[in-house]
């Protein structure tokens, strides 16, 4: 990959062995932001009455980024959703991500290598879902007890995001008001779990 490095790269990996390149740097002084998904030793996804628990071992941060309504509604085994409640949740990620938006400019702590990408619209919502992503995960109590057993890690980006981001207030909020409307608030924690670690 470092012939690439010569130019703004952003890298997405999902992968078994994504973590590997969080120590991948750029030679070349160009900016270089990794969204990488988390690692497992967990058994792969399978359609169980545990299948939010499970999706959290594998595929969770692609689905998070593709469609994160959907990914939500998966984590939280929610089968069905009416048309009028994803347009509540679509409504909801708006406003949040226009707020968590200009947290991320105006924190001291973003990486320059991650306000390099927030010009492009799509890269910026692949961020803004990313962090959407890991905060879900965190807050998400059936997936809790399998993070303090060691059986899965949250996804990581590198360079880190600040804990200014990661633990705002306003980043709890955008998942506790979409669980409100999905019906799964009493499957998530009131606020972020995670520890350090975990978001490095």
């Amino acid at each position: 990959l470092y012939p690439f490095c010569r130019m703004p790269l952003f890298l997405v990996v999902d992968s078994a062995h994504a973590q590997h390149f969080r120590d991948l740097s750029a030679p070349f002084g160009a900016p270089l932001f990794c969204l990488l998904s988390p690692s497992s030793t967990a058994a792969p996804v399978v359609h169980t009455d545990t299948q939010g628990a499970e999706l959290a071992s594998g595929g969770a941060m692609t689905m998070f980024l593709h469609d994160p309504v959907a990914a939500l509604c998966a984590l939280c085994d929610v089968k069905e959703l009416s048309v009028s409640f994803f347009r509540k949740c679509e409504a909801s990620l708006i406003e949040s991500f226009r707020t968590l938006s200009h947290a991320l400019l105006r924190c001291e702590g973003t990486p320059h290598a991650c306000l390099a990408f927030m010009h492009d619209a799509f890269l910026r919502n692949l961020i803004l879902r990313f962090v959407l992503c890991v905060t879900a995960l965190a807050m998400h109590k059936p997936t809790e007890a399998r993070y303090q057993k060691k059986l899965l890690s949250l996804p990581i980006c590198a360079p880190p995001l600040p804990d200014a981001i990661m633990r705002h207030e306003k980043t709890a909020e955008m998942v506790l008001q979409l669980a409100a409307i999905i019906g799964a608030s009493s499957q998530f924690y009131s606020s972020v779990q995670f520890d350090k670690q975990g978001i490095e």
